[in-house]
């Protein structure tokens, strides 16, 4: 996931302080989780705990994207090139190193491989060109973890960043804010019916 660049004279240093509370959640999440140790006793118990709840580091990275994000796009609403300038940056920030690490992995690594390894690699990589891999992972529930998982949140970026723009362009502040905060709530009602009616919770990492 990409955080925009803010510029110096604008930056806030609490935020960065939030961004490294986010990356260091995150880090710890994956250093316990992944670690492949069984707790057995008390303290493997917390560090288990503490590690399972560090995927809220990626909640809070998302909220700190979403928050500059639509600063940028609202103090530049007015611009007659507001959406050229901001597909444009992301574009160029984000896209050519993506696409890059994709043609590695699925055009070039394939040719190194066995046959059955090649199939395994490339199985499921039209959701990645389409930006769409969190879609395929929250669907299916229980499946296989599948290579280069981790993309999911650049593709929720993505999509994010093709509809964002024009709601802020379109809206005022007021209703803007009244926007945010019905989105707030109504993420926190879809978490409760999903977790209530849905088993297991369909996860996207």
């Amino acid at each position: 996931m990409a955080i925009p660049n803010v510029p110096p004279e604008v930056r806030e240093p609490v935020l960065d302080g939030v961004r490294g509370v986010a990356i260091s959640a995150v880090l710890w999440h994956h250093f316990v989780i992944y670690s492949g140790f069984a707790p057995s006793v008390l303290f493997d118990h917390v560090l288990w705990e503490t590690g399972s709840l560090g995927w809220v580091g990626v909640d809070l990275f998302f909220v700190l994207s979403g928050f500059l994000i639509t600063g940028i796009l609202y103090d530049s609403r007015s611009s007659a090139r507001y959406y050229v300038n901001f597909f444009g940056r992301r574009a160029l920030r984000i896209l050519p190193l993506y696409y890059v690490v994709l043609a590695i992995a699925f055009l070039i690594l394939p040719a190194f491989l066995d046959q059955q390894s090649a199939d395994w690699l490339t199985r499921d990589q039209a959701w990645f060109w389409s930006y769409l891999v969190n879609f395929k992972m929250a669907t299916e529930v229980g499946a296989e973890p599948i290579h280069l998982g981790h993309f999911w949140s650049l593709a929720i970026e993505e999509q994010f960043y093709l509809i964002w723009p024009f709601v802020v362009r379109m809206l005022s502040r007021r209703r803007l804010l009244l926007l945010c905060i019905l989105c707030f709530f109504a993420a926190i009602l879809l978490r409760v019916i999903i977790t209530l009616w849905i088993s297991p919770l369909p996860r996207t990492y």
